[in-house]
């Protein structure tokens, strides 16, 4: 059931993936913000059922506006010069060590599995005292807070990687090699995919908190 919540927010990313704007991925990466420290923070994020807290639509609108803009720059040493090997090289790399068990939505599927698990639990045992118990909701919120920042820390370095290498490629139009080119457009959609997976987060964090 998890692992299907997560799918399903990225089914939009899955959906004709179009190339976006060099020289944001990490900046935007950086602005998902954490999940809130407590439950009345939580609910004031919600708004008729939807999160609608700003810091965390900038994002998501961002996110969107990434998908459809087109890629400006010029390949770096030509249209199929060092710059887009770099990059052809970098997404190979980061497809092959972040692919299976290994990719994002997987690994944030096992360890989100341990909160909800661990707090469902919790849940269980106070009964119907779990009802405005915010102490209950107050821990998981802090559980998510610490997935937030380990994660944030521990993926940061493979979106910065990402965007040096997709700014040597520039524009994957100018790319005359076809292969090159899709491995080109797959590497940026790789690093949506990754900043929308930090995006659910504080996504799944609020709408947890939110229903209790």
């Amino acid at each position: 059931m998890l692992r299907r919540t997560l799918l399903a927010l990225f089914i939009g990313l899955a959906i004709g993936s179009a190339p976006a704007r060099a020289g944001t991925l990490s900046e935007l990466f950086l602005k998902v913000p954490a999940p809130p420290d407590d439950g009345a923070a939580a609910k004031t994020w919600m708004r008729d059922g939807r999160i609608a807290a700003p810091q965390f639509v900038e994002v998501d609108d961002s996110l969107r506006k990434e998908r459809t803009a087109p890629v400006t720059g010029s390949p770096s040493g030509g249209a199929d010069g060092p710059g887009v090997l770099v990059a052809v090289q970098g997404y190979e790399r980061y497809r092959v060590a972040h692919s299976g068990d290994q990719d994002p939505v997987q690994v944030l599927t096992d360890r989100s599995a341990w909160i909800v698990k661990r707090f469902d639990t919790v849940r269980r045992k106070l009964g119907s005292r779990s009802v405005g118990d915010h102490n209950a909701v107050d821990d998981e919120l802090r559980a998510w807070g610490a997935l937030f920042r380990d994660w944030q820390s521990t993926r940061r370095a493979l979106i910065e990687q990402g965007e040096r290498d997709l700014l040597a490629a520039g524009d994957p139009a100018v790319i005359r090699d076809p292969g090159n080119a899709a491995a080109v457009r797959a590497y940026r959609a790789a690093m949506l995919h990754e900043i929308e997976t930090a995006l659910a987060i504080p996504r799944m964090a609020v709408e947890r908190a939110s229903a209790r």
